[in-house]
């Protein structure tokens, strides 16, 4: 998930043309490969944030995204918060819980 990957590059792989893979991928699943990729990378990041102590532009860099501002933006967008506020409220919660 941390390398950089254009359509291109996803449809060369597959020997495929890129509108086609855009194509087929959105007809099976509803987005294309690259909005997939993207989603995935913000759920691996979201589970960095809540189990680890890396810094947010670790966790970018290790997400794929090229620049921290454009990894919180599209975390914001997806999970409409911001990741340092979404980290905060787990810390919250996990001192908060107390087990039985």
């Amino acid at each position: 998930l941390e390398k950089k990957l254009s359509r291109e590059d996803l449809a060369r792989h597959l020997h495929l043309h890129p509108n086609y893979l855009d194509r087929a991928f959105r007809s099976t699943y509803g987005q294309t490969p690259l909005q997939v990729l993207r989603d995935l990378r913000l759920q691996r990041a979201l589970q960095m944030l809540e189990n680890t102590d890396e810094t947010l532009d670790t966790i970018a860099t290790r997400c794929g995204f090229e620049e921290a501002a454009y990894f919180c933006r599209s975390f914001r967008s997806r999970f409409g918060v911001s990741p340092g506020k979404h980290r905060q409220s787990v810390k919250s919660a996990k001192q908060g819980y107390s087990a039985p």
